[in-house]
């Protein structure tokens, strides 16, 4: 069976940044760091009133570091997420490059052919596949190249 493949990014992008994976603020991720980074922010502004009032800065200090603690980490899980943004964003640009798309499936095999590069993965690679209204993808047993550098996530979406 053969079938032409229309790429359009937008089509991509829906599948990849679905229900705010990829947001510095509501990916999976981030959202309870930020949020829990937000009431640190709150408790600093309002412990830096009280230390003013009483004169007393111990609970202001203790707020600075739990503030900071956190700030660490929300850096540190927003750098990993701009990273896979980034990554994301490289596989587009690399799949716009292609004129055609063609995937061939066979009893044995599938293939996937983009413009003259061809690529052929056995059946018996993919562990699981997930079929939605937007996408197929197909889980794969163990790492293989193509499969990374086609999604980033051990998957291929068609």
């Amino acid at each position: 069976m053969e079938i032409e493949l229309t790429f359009r990014r937008k089509d991509f992008q829906e599948v990849y940044f679905v229900n705010g994976q990829g947001s510095y603020t509501k990916d999976k991720n981030i959202k309870g760091v930020f949020r829990s980074l937000l009431i640190c922010l709150g408790v600093l502004i309002l412990s830096t009133i009280y230390s003013f009032l009483i004169d007393n800065y111990d609970l202001f200090s203790i707020a600075v570091v739990v503030t900071v603690i956190f700030l660490f980490v929300y850096v540190d899980r927003a750098l990993a997420v701009r990273k896979w943004r980034k990554q994301v964003k490289d596989y587009l640009d690399d799949q716009e490059r292609y004129k055609s798309h063609t995937l061939f499936l066979s009893d044995n095999s599938v293939s996937i052919s983009q413009d003259d590069m061809e690529t052929i993965l056995k059946w018996g690679t993919f562990n699981s596949a997930t079929i939605r209204d937007s996408h197929i993808c197909f889980w794969e047993r163990k790492t293989s190249s193509f499969l990374q550098n086609q999604c980033k996530r051990q998957s291929i979406y068609i």
